[in-house]
Formats: structure tokens, sequence, C-alpha cells
């Protein structure tokens, strides 16, 4: 696969996370341009790393920040809402959800090129 296929890939993983947001939005009472706003700043790693040389990174970050805007999402939008105060659902999501995107876009990285290095020693190996 080329670069420019994983970089499709990226940002298709990237825009159903976003279509996920207004999903949500669309069946609670939760309002759209709040949720895209915050999937939108979530996603801001995943948008780097697919633009970035190695593209396939986004496909890591935004899988790893998908998970913490479902949690968020539910806190928010379906959970009977128990406390005082505003709900602080979000903030825990960009305090520890773009940092854990940013680790696994990284971790993407290296895991395909371990992968690459392996088949490549591999079949160099074969040959002989």
């Amino acid at each position: 696969m080329t670069n420019k296929s994983y970089r499709l890939i990226a940002l298709t993983c990237i825009t159903l996370t976003l279509v996920l947001q207004c999903s949500v939005a669309a069946l609670s009472s939760c309002e759209v341009k709040g949720l895209f706003i915050a999937g939108s700043i979530t996603l801001i790693p995943a948008l780097i790393y697919s633009l970035s040389p190695k593209p396939w990174a986004g496909i890591g970050a935004a899988c790893g920040a998908a998970p913490f805007l479902i949690w968020a999402n539910y806190v928010e939008c379906f959970q009977t809402y128990q406390g005082g105060g505003a709900a602080m659902a979000y903030v825990l999501v960009w305090f520890i959800g773009i940092p854990t995107s940013m680790i696994s876009g990284g971790l993407t990285v290296i895991l395909v090129m371990w992968l690459q290095k392996k088949c490549l020693n591999t079949s160099s190996k074969k040959k002989i």
C-alpha cells in the first residue's frame, strides 16, 4: 500500500469519529456544535499524523482517541446527571485522551516500521 492509501484510511477514521460525535448529538439532548468541536480538538494529533510522511500513525491516533470520546459522550449525554455544577468529562478527554492519541499514533509508527523491517529481513534471507 502507498502513503496515499494510508492517508485516505487515516482521514476516513477521523471522519468516522466525527460522524460518531454528530450521531450521538442527534440521538441525545446534547448540542451538535459542542460535540463536533470537542471531537475536532481531540482529533488534532490524528490529523497532524495523517498529513505527515508516515500517515499510518493517523489511523492509530484516531483509534486511540475514539474510546475517550465514546466515554465522554456517554457521561455527558446519556448518563443521568447526579451532581451539582458543570459536567467535566471532556476535560479528562483533553488532558488524557489527546496525549494517549499522540502516543498511540507514535506506537503505530514503531509497530509498522518494525513489521516492515522484519518482513524485509525474512524476504532477503529467502533470496540467499
